[in-house]
């Protein structure tokens, strides 16, 4: 818990040097920090010191210059009022979106096609 609010991180080894670690927190969080006023840059020093007793000195880097220069995005949250219509059916991220952490996009969308 920050000042500003929680920001959390999801890590996971990538390779034998690296690891994924992905930060998270509230838009009200978000906007206390001024994450979307800051630079890229900006952005992952203030992870870095948010996180700096996780990261035992090492340092954050991006490689996600292709998200609207922005390492920050928004997931979308797709709700369904209904998830049939006569022949048709929404299945997997169509019918409900899962958080990419959980890793069972792909296992929940079968689901929905052995439940059909």
């Amino acid at each position: 818990k920050t000042e500003h609010g929680w920001v959390w991180a999801h890590a996971y080894q990538f390779d034998s040097e690296t690891a994924t670690f992905i930060v998270e927190c509230s838009e009200q969080t978000w906007n206390a920090f001024g994450f979307g006023q800051m630079t890229q840059q900006e952005s992952i020093a203030a992870c870095e010191r948010i996180f700096a007793k996780h990261l035992g000195g090492h340092p954050l880097m991006t490689n996600a210059n292709h998200i609207r220069g922005s390492a920050w995005i928004n997931f979308p949250r797709v709700l369904c009022e209904r998830w049939s219509y006569k022949n048709l059916a929404l299945m997997g991220d169509a019918a409900a979106s899962a958080h990419f952490s959980i890793g069972s996009g792909t296992k929940l969308a079968l689901e929905s096609a052995v439940a059909l």
